[in-house]
């Protein structure tokens, strides 16, 4: 016998069979099907049987009724797999909703479909995923005091456009919009939102290919602001042995320079044989000076530690901003000043030179 199946909306499940004859369909207790909604009339519509046919009429409504997303305007013969639409609840038709003879079920406009998702949500998961990846690959680039490989910035959007299928996936499953009438135990969800395959796509052109270009944008901005930027070139430094000099009994020595972006960027080794510690600042203190060309030092965009313990070997670079001219092949690092507790009579300045470089 042909029924109405509740698939959204109040009594979700509630199957009503319908016999000859007229059904009524409202929020009136004495109706045939009763639909408790506040968005239902007492006497919304009716559906007739007679023989196999089955006509459903709206009678003049509030808000009206439709069926498969078409307002309903007089009367309308249903077909299996119709999906009757009054006030917010959601009825599907089964013109024979048990199985036949031979056991098996009928098929038609009935089958079960990915649901429809929210792509607002799909989104936002996506952005949340990349933004929370960005931020973190950029306190990692100030914390380390080193550039990450660009391949792992562009892991980032890679992992939003994921996280945003992963969630577009569940939901589709999750809230199939159509469910079979002859299935009870199946819920569809809401028809709002869009398919699976737009929010995908949707995810993938924005956070995807909208996410590479940020994370370009932002891993620049990054290297800019710490200093940490990936070498252009081979390192310049062509001396052997490594240039040095010392004050005292502690000794600088270069052991590297690397042309980056924005900046010039020379390693250093401090070997402190004193027994004090052993003081050398950036600020106003370190410079690098070739053809006529004075850079200096970048405490904060450096990787330095300004005091050495005594009888103790320290690593760390120094950052330029700016570079020296074209064709430089000799230049010269300076600390003005290498402060030790209690230290008289010693040359307080370290002067390396010449650093022999090779061309840019």
């Amino acid at each position: 016998m042909p029924q109405l199946l509740v698939i959204a909306g109040p009594s979700v499940g509630t199957a009503f069979t319908i016999p000859g004859g007229v059904s009524r369909i409202g929020r009136e207790p004495e109706a045939e099907v009763y639909l408790a909604d506040a968005f239902v009339n007492h006497r919304h519509a009716e559906v007739r049987r007679e023989g196999g046919r089955v006509t459903l009429t709206d009678l003049g409504s509030t808000n009206g009724t439709s069926v498969n997303g078409q307002p309903l305007r007089g009367s309308r013969d249903l077909r299996h797999g119709d999906v009757v639409r009054i006030g917010r609840v959601e009825l599907a038709y089964s013109s024979n909703p048990y199985p036949d003879a031979a056991g098996g079920r009928h098929s038609g406009a009935g089958q079960v479909r990915l649901g429809r998702v929210r792509m607002g949500r799909v989104v936002l998961v996506a952005v949340v995923v990349e933004v929370l990846g960005l931020l973190a690959a950029a306190v990692f680039t100030f914390v380390a005091g080193r550039a990450i490989g660009g391949a792992a910035w562009l892991l980032v959007p890679a992992a939003a456009v994921v996280a945003g299928v992963v969630k577009a996936v569940i939901e589709a499953v999750a809230n199939p919009t159509r469910v079979d009438p002859d299935d009870h135990r199946l819920r569809p969800g809401p028809r709002r939102g869009v398919s699976a395959t737009v929010a995908v796509l949707a995810v993938v052109l924005l956070v995807g290919a909208g996410g590479y270009g940020a994370a370009v944008g932002i891993r620049a901005g990054v290297g800019w602001l710490t200093g940490n930027e990936d070498p252009v070139g081979r390192d310049r430094l062509a001396s052997s042995p490594a240039p040095s000099d010392r004050s005292g009994r502690v000794t600088v020595t270069v052991t590297s320079v690397v042309n980056t972006a924005h900046f010039t960027r020379v390693g250093l080794t401090v070997v402190n044989k004193e027994t004090q510690p052993a003081t050398l600042t950036l600020f106003h203190n370190c410079v690098l000076t070739a053809a006529g060309v004075t850079l200096q030092a970048d405490s904060f965009r450096s990787g330095w530690t300004q005091e050495v313990p005594p009888d103790s070997t320290q690593q760390g670079h120094v950052t330029f901003p700016g570079h020296l001219p074209d064709g430089t092949v000799t230049a010269q690092l300076s600390f003005l000043r290498v402060f030790v507790f209690g230290r008289f009579g010693v040359d307080d300045s370290v002067v390396i030179k010449p650093i022999r470089l090779r061309g840019a």
